[in-house]
């Protein structure tokens, strides 16, 4: 389907799957390797290019599927990497029919213009184009290994509760075995019985202990294995997690911990475009974040469209310093991005920005976490889904005490950072992928040099 289409590869989040007697009915539409797939409509000039991994597959109905047949000539690599630089992406956007929606159909794709060079050029070409393309998913995968962890940590804490379960589960193990020693001991034998069998942790100790593990995942023989620092430090941690759950409308929550709407969060802004008709307001240096800049990625580094100094005066009230948390509340709606620099958004985008930096990572997986409730909320009963600034800021969320989620900022800070990291140079190595397919046919960058500036992009 479009939704799982990128340059890179097919995506599996999300894929539609049908019966065994479905493929075997619909056995025309289906995609083999070397086969380069489109959406029909929206971001029609992205191709994914079918690997072993799809063959076999269907085409879904909202896709072109492009297929060289047996007689092909031409490595189908070579192609995609072709039909995937900037100047056939920008004709394919260009000759698409519809302004608002762009659609694509065969007609289209059959009259794009392939440049054929040598074998030797589309060799070195492709191998290029696959070595950074390899670097870029490579990249990507740590990335979802890296946001994995962080939801982890943050469902064991915020959702599930787990240190505070441990604390409920271990006094109840701590009182039932506390009241056989106290009551099923006789007492010529209590003293024996009691330097064998009683606990040698206090009720407080105990609890604080299965806290420990639970925010550790360690066994309580690998706490022990600890450094004294380390130990001291989960302590602490343990400590700050209430061992009590209270009823609220949000379900049962640690004792303690509220239910607040984002706006006590802090500020609730909605994004607006800078009126089109003014070319002075586009093309400089401050970014203009809209949906399609926040698919896929837990932080928003580039941007299609940017404002100039005098685009941006238009907007002053709008502006969001970096770490604030964008929600898409119209037609697409729960994506959900941080950002990394001063910026604007239009107005399918809520925002919040923080009153603490400590709250970013915590309201970011917050978002996510509702992002059915967003949807709820959205569709009231109109086609395009649309969920306004006034009742965004109403949402209620849960929120912990202040010292809880500052030790969960310093807890994910790092995953957090190492992801950005990795989205950067996925960034300058799609750039630079970019760059040296028309180089490289225009004769700008030689054959033999090719290789040099990935290699170095690559170390």
């Amino acid at each position: 389907m479009p939704k799982n289409i990128s340059v890179e590869e097919i995506s599996t989040v999300d894929i539609a799957k049908v019966t065994n007697e479905d493929a075997r009915r619909l056995s025309k539409y289906i995609v083999k390797q070397g086969d380069i797939v489109y959406s029909r409509r929206g971001d029609v000039e992205k191709c994914s290019i079918i690997t072993s991994n799809e063959a076999g597959w269907l085409c879904g109905t909202g896709c072109l599927k492009v297929s060289f047949g047996k007689k092909r000539k031409i490595d189908s690599r070579y192609i995609h990497a072709y039909l995937s630089s900037p100047m056939i992406r920008e004709w394919i956007s260009r000759h698409a029919i519809g302004a608002t929606m762009p659609n694509l159909n065969t007609a289209i794709l059959s009259a794009v213009p392939v440049l054929i060079p040598s074998q030797k050029e589309i060799e070195v070409i492709t191998k290029v184009w696959r070595s950074i393309t390899d670097k870029i998913i490579l990249n990507r995968q740590i990335n979802q290994t890296l946001e994995k962890i962080a939801h982890t940590i943050f469902k064991s804490w915020f959702v599930d509760f787990d240190p505070t379960h441990a604390k409920i589960a271990a006094r109840e193990r701590w009182l039932a075995l506390h009241e056989v020693i106290e009551t099923s001991s006789p007492t010529c034998y209590s003293a024996e019985f009691d330097n064998a069998n009683q606990p040698t942790q206090t009720l407080e100790e105990a609890m604080t202990q299965a806290a420990m593990a639970a925010i550790s995942g360690k066994t309580p023989e690998e706490l022990e294995q600890l450094s004294p620092e380390q130990q001291q430090n989960l302590r602490n941690i343990a400590a700050l997690f209430p061992d009590t759950l209270v009823d609220s409308d949000l379900g049962e929550i640690p004792e303690g911990w509220l239910v607040s709407p984002l706006s006590v969060w802090g500020d609730i802004i909605c994004g607006k475009t800078p009126s089109k008709k003014n070319d002075e307001y586009y093309g400089g240096d401050i970014p203009l974040v809209k949906i399609p800049d926040m698919h896929n990625s837990m932080f928003v580094t580039g941007t299609s469209d940017t404002l100039t100094a005098l685009g941006a005066a238009t907007q002053k009230r709008k502006l969001l310093p970096a770490g604030s948390i964008c929600v898409s509340c119209i037609a697409t709606v729960g994506k959900v991005v941080i950002t990394t620099k001063e910026c604007f958004t239009n107005q399918q985008i809520n925002s919040i920005v923080p009153q603490k930096k400590f709250f970013t990572p915590y309201l970011y997986f917050s978002m996510l976490k509702i992002n059915d409730l967003l949807h709820d909320l959205a569709s009231g009963g109109s086609a395009t889904l649309n969920l306004n600034t006034g009742n965004f800021s109403k949402i209620e969320i849960l929120k912990p005490s202040f010292e809880v989620l500052q030790q969960h900022y310093i807890l994910v800070e790092s995953i957090l950072k190492q992801v950005l990291v990795n989205q950067e140079e996925q960034q300058t190595l799609s750039a630079l992928r970019d760059s040296l397919l028309p180089k490289l046919l225009s004769g700008q960058l030689q054959i033999r040099d090719a290789e040099n500036p990935v290699s170095e992009a690559m170390a």
